[in-house]
């Protein structure tokens, strides 16, 4: 007796190996797909929010550049936000998307603290608060809420604080939070 091979060389669970596969492929596709779409979410993400801590980080070190005392402490803190936050600012600048109405709480503010030789030193702090929306759908409602807002974006706040470049000899001071800006 004499066995014939099949042609093709395959033998006769070839097929149901094949159904297998489809059936496995099926089942991790879907998984996959999300966790590629999740990245790209939070890849969004993280790019905006680069762009927003160096427009926060830079605002802060051009506040710290400019000599402040208690008489035009309020007069550099409105000139530091119109400069970051402001049309035509630092963050339509360095952030892809920007939308002005996302911002929650932008606050520049200048403060008083010693320093290490027992002068007074003045430190300008910026920080804000961003509001990045989500767009897919399912990744939205995996995401939303772990910022602890059910709103469709996901919330990071950011903050720079820098040291003004004051004459330490002075002891210049702000005599606390300038008029019209919240305390740091």
């Amino acid at each position: 007796m004499q066995l014939r091979q099949r042609p093709g060389g395959r033998g006769a669970g070839d097929r149901g190996r094949r159904g297998q596969a489809l059936v496995e492929f099926a089942l991790v596709v879907p998984i996959m797909v999300l966790i590629f779409a999740a990245l790209v979410q939070f890849a969004f993400i993280f790019e905006r929010q680069i762009g927003i801590e160096n427009a926060v980080r830079d605002g802060a070190r051009r506040g710290a550049t400019y000599q402040t005392d208690s008489t035009n402490a309020a007069t550099n803190a409105t000139f530091v936000w119109n400069t970051v936050f402001g049309t035509g600012g630092l963050f339509e600048k360095n952030v892809q998307g920007y939308d002005g109405t996302l911002l929650q709480d932008p606050k520049v503010c200048y403060r008083e603290d010693t320093g290490a030789a027992g002068f007074t030193i003045v430190l300008v702090k910026v920080s804000v608060t961003y509001r990045h929306p989500l767009f897919l759908p399912l990744i939205t409602q995996i995401i939303d809420g772990i910022d602890g807002h059910v709103d469709n974006a996901f919330w990071v706040a950011t903050s720079s604080e820098f040291t003004v470049q004051d004459d330490p000899a002075a002891n210049a001071s702000v005599g606390g939070s300038p008029v019209g800006f919240p305390s740091c």
